[in-house]
């Protein structure tokens, strides 16, 4: 695991001034449109909190759950944020004016219940989240828990970083932890958000890939890392296909998948795909959908196979997934959306537009752009201009 920093104090670093106002996006009321509100109160810290100046923070599909399932409005959403360290509580532990850091779905815990007893943080039975239980990232100053911080490395911009913080941990720390042996068929169903970083990590940590997707993303799947495809539009995630002609067929063809990642959403997608795993395969459910999945116990105990969630992870798993990504060359692909535009971009995000990942930028972010803004720009991957290229 990654090692912590040293405790230093805030005393330790001059401190930067702090406007007493900034710019947010919230969700106003429950089921409220993002909206940007500007002249809001920069927040006190707690004398177990940080006080981070945000620059980036990537936007997640997830953030429809604060829209709907907050327990206080307005919420400003947000759980990709990478940003510094401006202000330190008096008992906050690890941190220093300064450093770079990031927050991702897990928002803190409570050290006290079963779970923390047990060093099971991420199940913390408190359910803090950042950007749903408090405020997240998508705002000008973050207020966090010192343990719901991660540390960036060197070798990451904060837009490059900011998606690792939830799509990428899912993807690397999930994967990590099935003991697969190297070599194994690794499924990834979806090429988006998180897809795109499964098939990347799936490849780098020695895994053959095949990626389960639509036309239009073949030739990213293989550029990514995938050695196969197979094609959604010819061979059907659907059980009614014809006999051969269905994808979990196809995955048969290649001998049936160790492990499936759903990364997608849809319910039957993931059902179906159940029927391509190998014997004592699992299907690893990565994309939230409110629906059930339809697998009936026959199915698992003919083949022993196994259905599995997986909840992101911890502020040292995110810093393993952060130093993976620069040791081996993960690639994010970002595209920049200005603070004042997150209602355009998060209804795009919501809407299915980005073809990987969408990430709000502040204007503290836009000032120092050899820093923050995406080395490999979604825009400029598909051949277009892009203001959010390095």
């Amino acid at each position: 695991m990654s090692a912590a920093a040293p405790a230093a104090s805030a005393a330790s670093a001059a401190a930067p001034a702090i406007p007493a106002t900034m710019t947010v996006a919230e969700f106003a009321s429950k089921g409220a449109n993002l909206t940007v509100r500007t002249g809001v109160a920069v927040p006190e810290i707690g004398k177990y909190d940080v006080l981070v100046q945000v620059d980036v923070c990537g936007m997640c599909h997830s953030e429809a759950v604060p829209q709907y399932m907050s327990q206080a409005y307005p919420r400003t959403p947000g759980h990709e944020a990478i940003g510094t360290v401006v202000k330190v509580g008096a008992e906050a532990k690890r941190w220093k004016i300064g450093d770079r850091v990031g927050r991702g779905w897990h928002g803190g815990h409570c050290f006290a219940c079963v779970n923390c007893l047990k060093g099971d943080f991420i199940q913390c039975t408190a359910h803090m989240v950042c950007g749903w239980t408090d405020n997240g990232g998508y705002a000008e100053y973050m207020v966090a828990p010192w343990m719901s911080l991660a540390q960036v490395p060197e070798g990451l911009t904060s837009a490059d970083a900011a998606p690792l913080m939830c799509a990428g941990i899912t993807v690397f720390n999930s994967l990590r932890r099935q003991n697969k042996i190297a070599g194994s068929l690794i499924g990834v169903q979806g090429v988006g958000g998180l897809g795109h970083y499964a098939i990347q990590f799936a490849s780098k940590m020695g895994y053959e890939v095949v990626a389960i997707t639509s036309p239009d993303k073949i030739e990213w799947a293989k550029k990514l890392g995938a050695s196969h495809v197979v094609d959604t539009s010819k061979f059907p995630c659907d059980n009614k296909a014809a006999a051969g002609a269905s994808a979990a067929d196809q995955l048969k063809k290649l001998g049936g998948c160790a492990l499936i990642m759903c990364t997608g959403l849809g319910a039957p997608a993931m059902s179906h795909l159940y029927n391509g795993l190998a014997s004592g395969g699992m299907l690893l459910a990565l994309g939230v959908d409110m629906k059930p999945l339809e697998v009936s116990s026959l199915q698992m105990i003919t083949n022993r196979g196994c259905i599995q969630g997986w909840p992101s992870g911890t502020p040292a798993d995110a810093e393993d997934t952060m130093n993976f990504a620069v040791k081996f060359g993960i690639k994010s692909y970002v595209t920049a959306v200005p603070l004042e535009q997150a209602p355009e971009g998060y209804a795009g995000v919501m809407s299915g537009k980005p073809r990987f990942r969408n990430a709000v930028v502040t204007k503290s972010g836009y000032a120092k752009p050899e820093k923050t803004l995406p080395v490999n720009a979604t825009a400029a991957a598909k051949g277009a201009d892009s203001k959010s290229s390095k």
